[in-house]
């Protein structure tokens, strides 16, 4: 049997040695070039990276109409009011409120045929808003209001309204601006938005009743939001007021009639009654000399409030009229009562619920008062033809919630006639005035200096030369590829 000649020991240990070392060495050239490829990947996949400004790709034209604090209601033309609720960050709907609670009331609402839009609010104690994910665009927003909360009075509940961070209605008070409770107040804006995010702000004044909505419409009118252009402001012409001016004019006497005690005299009563038929009527009477109103003013407004404590078998539409001669609360009685003008200064139901300020508009009235056009007899409240009555607190109710009425005003501001003033014309008197006597005058004679003209001297100019700079050419740099090596190891056998 043949046999490979077997290697001595000293002979083995070189071998396996080099074995080893070529081993080591084909690993690192292998691995080198692997290394720098997986960077370059790197690199590309990072450069392509992109990010989402915007949670949810929405279709135009948008639109959405929204029920603050209601659930989900038909109008009268069959446009569907969303149900409210909270606002969820890229989840649908995409909109919603943040913050805020909802109240609400049955009581039917005026100047509107959507009495439901109106019934329910979204109130923010301390402040809230709405956001709604939009396309970019221009957009019409609609914002309906209507005070239903009784113990709120004029100037009790002022807030701003801000979309997309600017203020679009400031110092709103829904109460003076609607005129009354349980009556629709609407203001449409337009806004741009092009973040992708619609953005509604209600902000509430310090020591003021709670910011609220009542429905909120969205519609998108355009895509593209134009490109503002500088345009030329007219100066301004001078404007009649010289500032607005608010007073709140104090009750100084009342009192009620009665045709059931046609001889009684009711001063004192803490609760004055209205309406049964015109059986029942209450008297005011106002500090209009000692409000400090000028007698020249403007009255822009004039709100009576009366404070309403309790009613009958149902709600009442009191009247306001002027009575046309003069009275005194601790005299008058049915039989002695003055008549009145038989047109109503002003209106309103009053619906026989919680205790609160109810407000008539007596502008025209007042008006008259401060120019001296009528005199000031005060008013008298009774009902519209109708049977039921109610109660009104009077100067005497513990309560201390007595009438009112809140004024805005403005005084114009005179101007000024120029006047003629005589002026002086001065007399001109002539003044004799001396012949001058010709002088004769000795004319000198011009004498020729000559003078030295400089010689131009030629001044050479050395010209500089432009030496050429050897710019060293770059060496290209081989790229590493990667290196196959074979390695023809010795094959051993037998014993090592």
């Amino acid at each position: 049997m043949r046999t490979w000649p077997s290697l001595s020991q000293p002979d083995r240990l070189p071998l396996a040695i080099l074995v080893c070392a070529a081993l080591l060495l084909a690993a690192v050239l292998l691995a080198s070039p692997s290394t720098s490829v997986v960077a370059d990947s790197s690199a590309a996949l990072s450069s392509t990276s992109t990010s989402n400004l915007s949670c949810v790709s929405l279709p135009s034209p948008y639109f959405v109409r929204v029920n603050a604090g209601g659930s989900v209601y038909a109008d009268s033309t069959g446009q569907v009011w969303s149900a409210d609720h909270q606002f969820e960050p890229c989840a649908p709907p995409y909109w919603g409120a943040v913050g805020g609670e909802v109240y609400s009331n049955p009581q039917p609402i005026a100047n509107t045929d959507d009495d439901v839009l109106y019934q329910s609010q979204r109130y923010f104690p301390s402040g809230g808003s709405y956001n709604f994910w939009v396309p970019v665009g221009v957009y019409e927003v609609e914002l309906r209001f209507a005070e239903i909360y009784q113990r709120t009075v004029i100037g009790g509940r002022v807030f701003d309204v801000k979309a997309e961070g600017q203020t679009v209605i400031g110092n709103l008070d829904v109460l003076q601006a609607a005129g009354a409770y349980y009556k629709a107040y609407d203001r449409t804006l337009t806004v741009n938005v092009a973040d992708g995010q619609l953005n509604l702000e209600f902000v509430r004044h310090t020591d003021k009743d709670a910011p609220f909505i009542s429905a909120i419409a969205i519609r998108q009118v355009s895509s593209e939001i134009p490109t503002p252009t500088a345009t030329t402001t007219p100066t301004p012409t001078p404007t009649v007021p010289s500032g607005m001016y608010t007073r709140d004019v104090v009750v100084i006497q009342d009192t009620f009639t009665s045709q059931g005690a046609p001889y009684s005299n009711y001063r004192t009563a803490t609760e004055l009654l209205a309406g049964s038929g015109r059986q029942l009527r209450s008297w005011f009477k106002f500090d209009v000399a000692g409000a400090g109103i000028p007698a020249g003013a403007i009255i822009t407004r004039a709100d009576m409030f009366l404070w309403y404590t309790d009613g009958g078998a149902g709600d009442v539409y009191l009247d306001v009229f002027r009575p046309l001669t003069d009275w005194a609360d601790n005299t008058i009685t049915w039989n002695n009562q003055p008549d009145y003008d038989p047109t109503a200064v002003g209106g309103q139901w009053i619906p026989i619920d919680v205790p609160g300020y109810r407000s008539w508009n007596i502008t025209s009235l007042f008006q008259e008062w401060i120019s001296h056009a009528q005199p000031n007899y005060g008013v008298m409240v009774t009902d519209h033809n109708d049977t039921n009555s109610l109660g009104i607190a009077s100067m005497e109710n513990p309560i201390d919630r007595p009438a009112y009425i809140h004024v805005t005003y403005y005084v114009p501001v005179p101007t000024a006639t120029p006047t003629a003033t005589a002026t002086n014309t001065p007399t001109i008197t002539p003044t004799r005035t001396n012949t001058p006597t010709a002088t004769s005058t000795n004319t000198p004679t011009a004498t020729t200096t000559s003078t030295n003209t400089p010689t131009a001297t030629t001044t050479s100019t050395s010209t500089p030369t432009v030496t050429a700079t050897e710019t060293a050419t770059p060496t290209a740099t081989a790229t590493p590829t990667r290196r196959t090596f074979i390695i023809a190891l010795p094959i051993i056998v037998g014993e090592l």
